[in-house]
C-alpha cells in the first residue's frame, strides 16, 4: 500500500506574499450522552468537552469550531471558550453583562437548541494546550442546564437528543 506523507500542500504558483495556509493537525472531541449541571447566577460550569493538542510550531494558530446543544427552561445557555483557565473568544466587558463567546434560545422546556463558535486562536506554544467548552446562563438564580437533551426529555419523537463537539485544527503561522 502506498503513502503520500507531506508537510503542507500548496497551490502550484505558491502562496501569495504574506499569506500562509496549511492545517498541520486536527483533533476532535464529540460528546453524545447526556448531562446536566446546577450552574449558580452568573457562573460557569464544568467543562462539557476538553481537547487538548501540542501545536508543532509557536508561531501556529489554533481554529476551534464548538458546537454546544443545551436547554433550559428560561431564556437560554451561553456558551464560554477557554484555553486552560483563561476565557477565550469572548464579548466586550460593559458593566455586570457575562462575556461569552455565543448563545442559544431556549425558552420552552421541550426545545433542545444549539450553538457555534468559530475562533482563531493564538497560543505561542508547544506546550500541550487543552481547550475546554464551559456553559453559563442568563438567570438571576442557580439553574440546572440540560447538555445534548431537553429540559423535558420525554419518550416522544418531537423530544430530540443532541451532540457538542469541539474540534482544533492547527493552521500554520
Amino acid at each position: 500500500m502506498s503513502q503520500l506523507k507531506v508537510d503542507s500542500i500548496v497551490p502550484r504558483g505558491g502562496l501569495s506574499s504574506g499569506f500562509s495556509g496549511g492545517i498541520i493537525q486536527t483533533v476532535q472531541s464529540v460528546k453524545t450522552d447526556t448531562m446536566s449541571e446546577s450552574i449558580s447566577a452568573g457562573g460557569t460550569s464544568s467543562s462539557i468537552i476538553s481537547v487538548s493538542i501540542t501545536p508543532t510550531s509557536s508561531s501556529s494558530k489554533i481554529l476551534i469550531i464548538a458546537d454546544l446543544s443545551a436547554s433550559f427552561s428560561d431564556t437560554g445557555v451561553y456558551m464560554k471558550l477557554f484555553r486552560g483557565s483563561t476565557q477565550i473568544a469572548l464579548g466586550d466587558a460593559d458593566g455586570n453583562r457575562q462575556r461569552v463567546s455565543s448563545h442559544l434560545l431556549t425558552d420552552q422546556s421541550f426545545v433542545m437548541s444549539s450553538c457555534s463558535c468559530t475562533f482563531l486562536d493564538a497560543p505561542s506554544t508547544t506546550s500541550s494546550t487543552t481547550y475546554h467548552l464551559k456553559a453559563g446562563h442568563p438567570s438571576p438564580s442557580t439553574t440546572t442546564v440540560y447538555f445534548n437533551r431537553s429540559n423535558d426529555d420525554s419518550n416522544a419523537v418531537q423530544i430530540p437528543r443532541g451532540i457538542s463537539t469541539l474540534m482544533l485544527m492547527e493552521v500554520t503561522g
